[in-house]
């Protein structure tokens, strides 16, 4: 019969064996998990400089657009102030024309109540025609007269030469009669040297 308190030989040594075995077996498990790990780790590494070139890439083309956008936006606000520059341009065109229309209008109207009164203007030019009409024959009568004139006048002038000559005749004859006078008086003048029968 077997002492139950004895101890046992064959029991340490299994106990042993075991003990390894569950060592070697926990440190096949701790080896391939830090084999696994280091593995992630590698692969983790690799993604992570992957995705911090990638980062920086994209931070790079962030700023590129950015340099860009700042350059569109500086270019679109010189092409608003010079779109400003012209609408103001064009706002003082536009009172300009809204003046010159004003003229245009005024000239219009004014030009509508002279055309109105053309009618009016027709008819006196209508008289005027008739005028000019009667001035026409007054003047053929005027000329008429003034031919009658002439001819009264050439007479008249050869009257008053005429006449002329009749009074040179008249001249001459006085101027005889006076000679003949002084011949006549000349025997009185001897007879009265002194005067006193008067001269």
């Amino acid at each position: 019969m077997t002492d139950p308190s004895a101890p046992s030989t064959a029991a340490p040594a299994t106990s042993l064996t075991d003990t390894a075995l569950i060592i070697e077996v926990f440190h096949r498990a701790v080896t391939e998990v830090d084999d696994r790990m280091t593995e992630e780790n590698r692969i983790g590494t690799g993604i992570a400089r992957r995705t911090v070139r990638i980062i920086r890439g994209v931070l790079l083309l962030l700023a590129i657009l950015a340099v860009i956008n700042l350059y569109l936006i500086q270019d679109l606000a010189r092409a608003m102030l010079d779109m400003t520059g012209t609408m103001d341009r064009m706002q003082r065109h536009f009172a300009t024309v809204d003046r010159d229309m004003g003229t245009i209008t005024q000239s219009v109207l004014g030009m509508n109540e002279q055309v109105r009164s053309l009618p009016p203007m027709k008819d006196y030019l209508v008289l005027m025609n008739q005028d000019m009409t009667h001035m026409n024959q007054d003047v053929r009568f005027m000329d008429q007269n003034l031919a009658t004139m002439d001819q009264h006048v050439a007479t008249i002038t050869n009257g008053v030469g005429e006449m002329a000559g009749r009074f040179e005749l008249l001249n001459q004859t006085t101027q005889g009669m006076g000679y003949n006078v002084n011949q006549m008086s000349q025997p009185v003048r001897t007879l009265d040297p002194f005067g006193f029968m008067g001269p």
